[in-house]
């Protein structure tokens, strides 16, 4: 960036000897002389009847310049216009530049914004598939459980056959679904005062 203006500085130091360089190549050249007088010729016309018309009076024939004035004065358009040229340039140039510059900070918001939206989607496809996987996990341990209890079952029917005409009864596990029964209430009550014995 810092040299992008020592840049500008620099065009703007080269422009202002070539301005006046235009300046005197005016008065040596016959054909480029006697363009700054056609010109200044039609500036001063254009800029007098203006003036007439904005004071209200009749616009009559505008006296011509004489060809020194002329000169320097269409001189002076030319290298005053060429210096506007080259200001006029360098600011289009430093708003372009700038406007590309933002535009490419944008894309690249855009880009991370893109990434992270693609990165959440990723996420909660990977969250929605392990929720999958634990529903079928738990399914299956539920299964495991009551073939387990199952087999229990069946084995302590048949170990304990024998005991079938005695008052002993058969123990039984609980179901799967209270195979993780819920906490015990918590006691409520007030501490009971400790006395002083």
């Amino acid at each position: 960036m810092a040299s992008v203006k020592i840049m500008t500085l620099a065009i703007r130091t080269i422009a202002k000897p070539i301005s006046n360089s235009l300046k005197s190549q005016a008065k040596q050249h016959p054909r480029f002389r006697k363009f700054c007088i056609g010109l200044a010729q039609n500036i001063h016309r254009t800029e007098m009847r203006a003036r007439l018309h904005l004071l209200g009076q009749d616009i009559q024939a505008v006296r011509p310049l004489n060809e020194k004035t002329a000169v320097e004065n269409g001189a002076n358009f030319i290298a005053e216009g060429f210096l506007f040229g080259v200001a006029t340039s360098l600011i289009v140039a430093e708003q372009w530049r700038s406007s590309r510059k933002e535009t490419r900070r944008r894309e690249g918001v855009e880009d991370r914004i893109d990434e992270l939206v693609n990165g959440v989607g990723e996420l909660t496809g990977t969250v929605d598939a392990l929720r999958a996987q634990l529903v079928e996990e738990r399914e299956r341990s539920d299964q495991m459980a009551r073939v387990l209890n199952t087999v229990i079952q069946v084995g302590l029917h048949q170990a304990l056959g024998d005991f079938a005409d005695t008052p002993l009864r058969v123990p039984t596990l609980p179901a799967p679904s209270d195979a993780h029964p819920p906490a015990p209430p918590r006691d409520t009550s007030p501490p009971e005062p400790e006395s002083d014995s």
